[in-house]
């Protein structure tokens, strides 16, 4: 759900997903941009109203394991990597150069 969140989000990267878990903040922010109701109900309702200490368990092996994967420089540099309307037009263009009609 973080990451499905962050995809639905302007300016976020996958570098996002751990702050999603722990940041009420920015958690809060990233939400009021998901278009997704799904999504948009799991942060507000499932997420929010879930006991702490359970919480706490369920996103340690999360937060492991997207930590252990951003530990390489080039994929989280990759990874890091903010979507605009402009990199999105760039490519869908680039994307239509290698598979011209």
């Amino acid at each position: 759900m973080s990451i499905a969140a962050l995809l639905d989000c302007d300016n976020t990267s996958l570098l996002g997903v751990n702050r999603m878990l722990v940041d009420a903040d920015y958690r809060r922010w990233v939400v009021r941009q998901v278009r997704d109701p799904f999504v948009k109900q799991f942060w507000e309702q499932e997420f929010e109203n879930s006991d702490p200490r359970f919480m706490r368990e369920a996103i340690a092996p999360i937060q492991y394991k997207v930590g252990a994967l951003l530990q390489s420089p080039m994929l989280r540099n990759i990874l890091g990597q903010i979507r605009t309307e402009r990199s999105e037009i760039a490519s869908r263009e680039a994307a239509r150069r290698a598979n011209p009609p």
